[in-house]
């Protein structure tokens, strides 16, 4: 062992005190079973890969990262106001928080990213950082709405939240 390395600290690998958000924990075990039962062999078809790998891509690449993350988090690039809601409604139909919540959750990760109060904070392990937070109540919640004063004031933004609710999930 070279003299230059300090031994690794373990971290515990939930943050102590957090509430578990049980609305959160039931929709993803049942989505979860869910997705197992499309798997049975009388869901399967070559036309229903096609149309998971066309929906997968819609909701992920252009939804969420595209339009929840550089579009709304970063605000790199605008839109007219339709397609702005169509990117939104894709990436919401991914049920990984609405679009306001989204936006505020990573302009919150990005002003302390890897820092104790980081609600996705990598030094807690892989698990908890790709998804144990979202099982937890996390303080960063309280944060959005002070991270997002741009969508406060845009009527574009009415509409998106009011599109979002239609399929809002825990």
């Amino acid at each position: 062992m070279s003299a230059g390395f300090a031994p690794m600290r373990i971290q515990p690998l939930v943050p102590a005190g957090l509430r578990t958000s049980w609305a959160t924990v039931g929709f993803m075990v049942v989505l979860h079973l869910l997705t197992l039962v499309a798997l049975l062999p009388r869901f399967w078809s070559p036309l229903a890969l096609v149309v998971w790998l066309v929906l997968d891509w819609l909701t992920a690449c252009i939804g969420v990262t595209l339009g929840h993350h550089r579009m709304l988090a970063h605000r790199s690039f605008r839109v007219t106001p339709w397609l702005e809601a169509l990117i939104v409604a894709c990436g919401t139909l991914r049920c990984q928080h609405g679009p306001m919540a989204g936006a505020g959750l990573h302009r919150h990760h990005q002003l302390h990213s890897d820092d104790p109060v980081d609600h996705h904070n990598n030094h807690l392990g892989l698990c908890w950082s790709h998804f144990g937070w979202m099982l937890k109540e996390v303080p960063a919640k309280t944060h959005v709405a002070r991270l997002i004063p741009d969508h406060h004031a845009t009527a574009t933004t009415s509409g998106l939240i009011a599109i979002s609710c239609c399929f809002r999930f825990p």
